[in-house]
């Protein structure tokens, strides 16, 4: 029998014989799938799904065989359960291509595996014939609680994302007797991490990667959260019992005044005053032209709002001036509602729910600091002291590595995409990310022929915002790897606003009006 797939799996190297070719996709051919279990790789469900609208997409899909599946299933630090789960779906309409669904969070879940991970407005890629692999990374703990174990650990930050891929491929290339001729990986958030992770650790599993807004750099963007929280609940209104409510540190009004102010500033920049801020690099806005001369009101921003705007913006730094972490962009994408989710959240009680309270708090205590912590609190995070406790984290969570020449050697290609509004983690470290890669590729011209970043005016976290958050990206990496069909620009729209167009520019340039031409759509703008 002979053996031609490698797994790596854990401390140790197997090798896997592949099964008899399977030449067609049916459900009896997906049921036999099931033999593939092994001691350390069982198939715990096979099934056989008919064509039809699909609950979790609202979209029709083709028939296709599920394989739910763990890798390494064994109990961890705690007497927790551990293990590599996936789910595999496999259409009968396969073009050929197989397409990793980047996770989000902490993980803990596996994702319908309908090739999500994508900006909005794009057919699942289940839809469109790519074979789609998605994973807990490990774990079944999305409150990072699994990060008590150290293997766990590094499992959920990179060896997920190659166990995961390899064993996929080897049961795409059992059931349908060939291997797959172009491989993707496709996320968002940490789904984008791990897109970088793979061009940086594992540069031979994926021709094209789509990372969008990636949180690549965990161990310094959790220390910056810590900085916000902290410096917006000081100035949160107390509740009758004294406590700050963390929601009320600003109103949707005076969220929707700095907007409205900020583009008052820097519209105009990219040569036509149209509602989005195309270059937030240029934008030198100081949120002090909104301070009240005298007392309150919903014109104006309090002294205490406007040095804590001031102070979150900045970037987070220890008590010497250090930085942690770099500058955010001010965008008029602050009034959207993703920005309040994520920074203020909307409860009227002393316990927030904002994403950024409930997720890096359990992310620090659990996962980035060592060893973990379970009596951490965020409110308590110490500038000076914790951040040294986090700097082991970065050995297995942030892919910082700008040498991609392994990756570019064999013609990978990487686009990257970040929202200028988002909340989450800052367009300017993922733009520092990018400049450092061109200077390790030898200028801007060597880079761009293999790693792309476009910058997205006034989008949130992965989607949302203000502006225009519909683009199609994967269509532009398959081209870009499989034609060679560089993406000179993206062009974006929105279902809101159904008649503008865009044209989102590869960074560093960003698109300028031409002077004439319909100002709403993308082909009257030029990239400079």
């Amino acid at each position: 029998m002979k053996c031609t797939t490698r797994w790596v799996l854990s401390t140790s190297t197997v090798c896997v014989a592949m099964l008899p070719q399977i030449a067609v996709a049916n459900s009896d051919a997906c049921a036999s799938l099931v033999v593939q279990s092994t001691d350390r790789l069982e198939i715990v469900a096979t099934t056989w799904v008919e064509a039809g609208a699909d609950h979790d997409t609202n979209a029709d899909l083709p028939a296709y065989c599920r394989v739910d599946r763990i890798i390494d299933a064994h109990l961890g630090a705690g007497d927790r359960p551990l293990g590599q789960k996936f789910d595999l779906r496999m259409p009968d309409n396969w073009n050929g291509r197989f397409y990793f669904q980047g996770g989000g969070g902490l993980d803990g879940r596996v994702r319908p595996a309908i090739g999500s991970g994508q900006p909005d407005g794009n057919t699942p890629a289940l839809a469109e014939g790519y074979t789609v692999i998605s994973t807990n990374a490990g774990h079944d703990y999305p409150d990072g609680s699994f990060g008590f174990d150290t293997e766990a650990r590094e499992v959920w930050g990179y060896r997920a994302i190659e166990d995961v891929t390899l064993a996929g491929k080897s049961l795409v290339s059992a059931y349908f007797g060939e291997d797959p001729h172009h491989s993707y990986l496709v996320g968002c958030s940490n789904g984008g991490r791990q897109g970088m992770m793979a061009s940086q650790r594992y540069p031979d599993l994926y021709d094209g990667i789509v990372a969008g807004a990636p949180v690549f750099r965990l161990s310094r963007s959790h220390i910056d959260t810590a900085w916000g929280l902290q410096n917006l609940t000081a100035i949160a209104p107390e509740n009758d019992d004294g406590d700050p409510i963390l929601a009320r540190a600003y109103s949707d009004a005076n969220l929707a005044l700095l907007s409205d102010d900020i583009l008052a500033a820097c519209d105009g920049l990219d040569g036509l005053e149209d509602g989005l801020v195309s270059d937030v690099g240029q934008c030198d806005y100081d949120p002090a032209r909104l301070q009240c001369n005298g007392d309150k009101n919903e014109s104006c921003l309090s002294t205490d709002q406007v040095r804590v705007m001031q102070t979150i913006h900045s970037g987070s730094h220890d008590s010497a001036g250090h930085a942690w972490y770099v500058p955010w962009p001010f965008d008029p994408g602050i009034a959207d509602e993703g920005w309040r989710r994520w920074r203020l959240g909307d409860s009227e009680t002393k316990e927030p729910n904002a994403i950024k309270a409930g997720l890096s708090n359990n992310g620090i205590k659990h996962v980035f600091i060592t060893p973990a912590d379970g009596d951490f609190d965020i409110q308590n995070f110490d500038f000076d002291t914790d951040p040294l406790r986090m700097e082991a984290s970065a050995d297995f969570a942030d892919a910082v590595s700008a040498d991609l020449s392994a990756f570019r050697d064999r013609g990978g290609k990487i686009l990257i995409y970040h929202g200028a509004s988002d909340p989450a983690t800052s367009a300017f470290d993922t733009a520092r990310y990018y400049d450092k890669l061109t200077q390790e590729s030898g200028g801007l011209a060597a880079t761009t022929d293999f790693a792309r970043l476009f910058l997205v005016p006034s989008m949130g976290h992965c989607r949302g915002g203000t502006g225009l958050d519909e683009f199609d990206a994967l269509a532009a990496i398959v081209a870009w790897v499989e034609e060679n069909d560089a993406p000179e620009t993206l062009t974006a729209s929105s279902t809101e606003m159904p008649s503008i167009t865009w044209p989102l520019c590869p960074y560093p340039t960003t698109a300028f009006y031409d002077g004439s031409g319909n100002t709403n759509s993308a082909g009257s703008f030029s990239c400079t």
